[in-house]
């Protein structure tokens, strides 16, 4: 995954949730999470927004914003069965999983 946009997705559909839902939870209107989702607009969102997006979605504004280039986090994505070495990353495949805890 290349873009913010596509992260944000990835992590909402894995949470099973809305557009709706996470709307919701960060107060944010559902008309700007499908602007970030489809990477449309003239900027980028807000940190503030990116940091409500991640609270809600319950992964890192790192990863939402860097991908698998961010390093250090509180919650990494594992897949399912695998081993879970230690390698600061974040895999993703269809099978992953939100896993809590520090990396």
């Amino acid at each position: 995954m290349e873009t913010l946009g596509q992260r944000v997705r990835v992590a909402r559909t894995q949470k099973l949730m809305l557009q709706r839902d996470v709307a919701e939870a960060t107060g944010i209107t559902e008309a700007t999470l499908s602007r970030i989702e489809t990477d449309k607009g003239v900027r980028a969102p807000r940190l503030s927004t990116v940091r409500k997006i991640a609270s809600a979605l319950d992964v890192p504004p790192e990863w939402l914003l860097f991908g698998n280039q961010a390093k250090k986090s509180p919650a990494r994505m594992v897949r399912a069965g695998d081993q879970t070495p230690d390698t600061g990353s974040y895999p993703v495949a269809d099978n992953t999983i939100l896993m809590g805890g520090a990396a």
